[in-house]
């Protein structure tokens, strides 16, 4: 969360103090051949107002099956996915309140360790 209040990309380490568990999912794939294990998709499934819908994590994802040679990729998707994309409105009304009190340039000074 400190790096969205930096502006700065989230990685997929950052996932593991987000969501300990899905981290661990992920970091298993990546450390392990997938090939006939699991079929997943460059897509998600996202909770809007209650809903469940699927999102791409690029375009047309949900037809692009993830690889042992795209999985790096899909793991960085996800991970934006988890800790930004799917929290986004959160996000945006946090930082405009934040930025109300604290100028984003003064924020800039700091790194996503010294806000923690």
């Amino acid at each position: 969360f400190y790096k969205h209040m930096l502006g700065r990309k989230v990685i997929p380490a950052d996932l593991e103090a987000f969501d300990p568990e899905y981290f661990s999912n992920l970091k298993w794939m990546l450390d392990h051949d997938i090939t006939n294990i699991v079929e997943l998709y460059f897509s998600a499934e996202s909770d809007e107002l209650g809903q469940q819908k699927v999102v791409d994590l690029k375009p047309n994802g949900r037809a692009l099956p993830v690889t042992n040679d795209n999985k790096h990729e899909y793991i960085q998707l996800m991970s934006e996915h988890k800790m930004t994309n799917s929290v986004r409105q959160q996000i945006d009304a946090f930082l405009k309140g934040l930025h109300e009190i604290v100028p984003p340039e003064l924020l800039s000074l700091f790194d996503d360790k010294e806000l923690e």
